[in-house]
């Protein structure tokens, strides 16, 4: 029989969801924040994050502007010169 999550999740995915014991929807919810701007990801960590910005509000977005400019407008950073 065809394994159709195998069809519609990258392999790596899978795995790490099968052995880990990941439930799905946390994993796919944080795997798009290894996206985020560099500088970003830095100021979330020391705590420098807009006052805004909750994990709430960032866990929430569905689908993050894939530039980091766009990212920063949205996320309520200052943008960058």
């Amino acid at each position: 029989m065809l394994d159709r999550t195998k069809l519609i999740r990258p392999p790596l995915v899978a795995v790490v969801i099968e052995v880990d014991s990941v439930i799905p929807s946390d994993f796919t919810r944080i795997l798009r924040l290894v996206w985020l701007a560099p500088d970003i990801t830095d100021a979330i960590l020391d705590s420098r994050q807009p006052i805004e910005l909750s994990a709430k509000r960032l866990s929430a977005m569905s689908n993050p502007p894939p530039d980091w400019p766009a990212q920063r407008v949205a996320l309520g950073f200052p943008p960058r010169c």
